[in-house]
């Protein structure tokens, strides 16, 4: 359990936690990528709270018109097993894929669990995608539709905001940026039948990185709702709000990568 539980010794029971929800805007029928520090939840345990009523109520607050999204990206660069890879997205991303009907992209490099109406839609092309935020991709579909990013225990200046890397690689795409920071290479796949391939990928060049600070500097700029639950931050915005800013900063040469 996080340190700071013995600083902050709040009890945040569910109805606390799905007002919270309500109030920084999710809402039935909304399509929502939750990020999860479940570290922060100390609160919410206190106050008998568990990852699958987590999900439980995330999945309720979208409701049967919404659809719910989590990172589900695995452990290695070199293989990618659709049904049994663990997500290296967190606790609850690992919960929340192991549920019967949640279904998971079949993307190399930024997979995604979801459940939902808009999955279908979402995941159609992911055998087409080569990199996590190209045009194939199921996070870039998310942006298109009006996804709003919900970030849960990840503290006021997040430093790894996914939507950013859509708006570098369109900077890029535009010219905005210098062409060689991915490199191909090749990943071993098993899709959701058990079928193996072998997928060429892009990936980012070795010595290119977040450059944390500028992540964050950019982040402020993110229109924004934010609520605080004793030591638990919870903040909502649309992902295309942060994808406009990684790509006006990209464009103006304040790159959020270190090492182009």
């Amino acid at each position: 359990m996080c340190a700071l539980s013995k600083i902050d010794r709040s009890i945040i029971y569910q109805d606390d936690l799905r007002l919270a929800l309500r109030s920084v805007g999710i809402n039935p029928g909304d399509i929502v990528m939750v990020h999860c520090g479940w570290r922060s939840f100390y609160g919410y345990m206190r106050g008998g709270g568990s990852l699958s009523s987590l999900v439980d109520m995330l999945r309720a607050l979208v409701g049967d018109s919404g659809t719910l999204l989590m990172p589900s990206y695995g452990y290695s660069k070199d293989f990618f097993d659709v049904r049994n890879t663990p997500s290296n997205a967190g606790a609850l991303s690992e919960v929340f894929r192991l549920q019967a009907d949640v279904v998971r992209s079949a993307v190399p490099h930024f997979a995604i669990a979801g459940i939902g109406p808009a999955t279908e839609m979402l995941f159609q092309d992911s055998f087409n995608c080569s990199y996590g935020f190209d045009d194939c991709a199921p996070y870039t579909k998310f942006l298109h539709v009006g996804g709003k990013v919900l970030l849960l225990g990840l503290q006021k200046h997040p430093c790894k905001i996914s939507a950013f890397h859509r708006g570098i690689w369109l900077a890029e795409s535009n010219e905005h940026i210098p062409p060689d920071w991915v490199q191909q290479d090749h990943m071993h796949l098993i899709d959701e039948c058990g079928n193996a391939e072998e997928r060429l990928v892009l990936r980012k060049r070795a010595g290119i990185k977040n450059d944390n600070a500028v992540f964050r500097a950019a982040f402020d700029r993110v229109p924004k709702e934010q609520v605080n639950l004793g030591a638990l931050n919870i903040c909502c915005f649309k992902g295309s709000s942060a994808v406009d800013v990684a790509f006006a900063w990209s464009r103006a040469g304040r790159f959020l990568y270190r090492g182009m």
